[in-house]
């Protein structure tokens, strides 16, 4: 049952590939985030950094966490799982609930650069990211940070951390 709805489910994908890399499975999520791959060999996103780590042996009967990695225009986060036969892939997209989140905090009247420091904090860029993405010295972007904790409330504080943490 628990699988039947993770096959179903509209919040992240799931990708099933051989240990040659050929797709044997994937969810609408998947292919909504990826195109269609199945029974092909895939060579896109997750598997391009999965290439990169067949060289490390700690991770042929093991899993890999890639954090901000672009998917058909979407930003996403994965996790590979490499049980020694299969290939497991899942993605999940992080824009639908930074939208959510940036609703919320529009609410505090926060300036339109602070409005884009917090969209790319709450996308788990890093600070040196932010400030290149947005063309900015690491000092303005710590005074746009100051001036967004001093407006929002401490709850939203402690959110917004534990959040950019999860995803950095």
């Amino acid at each position: 049952m628990a699988l039947k709805k993770a096959q179903n489910s509209e919040k992240f994908g799931i990708c099933i590939k051989s240990k040659n890399a050929v797709v044997e499975f994937q969810n609408q999520k998947c292919f909504d985030l990826c195109g269609d791959q199945l029974n092909k060999k895939c060579e896109k996103g997750c598997m391009l950094r999965y290439a990169k780590s067949k060289a490390d042996p700690a991770f042929d009967h093991s899993y890999k966490i890639i954090k901000n990695m672009e998917s058909n225009d979407a930003l996403v986060d994965a996790i590979i799982i490499n049980d020694g036969q299969n290939i497991t892939t899942l993605l999940l997209e992080k824009n639908p609930a930074v939208e959510e989140q940036m609703i919320q905090i529009s609410r505090f009247k926060l300036s339109n650069s602070e409005m884009n420091v917090m969209e790319k904090y709450l996308l788990g860029f890093s600070n040196d990211e932010i400030s290149k993405q947005l063309f900015i010295s690491n000092a303005t972007l710590r005074t746009h940070l100051n001036n967004i904790y001093k407006k929002i409330p401490e709850a939203y504080k402690r959110e917004i951390i534990a959040a950019h943490k999860s995803r950095v």
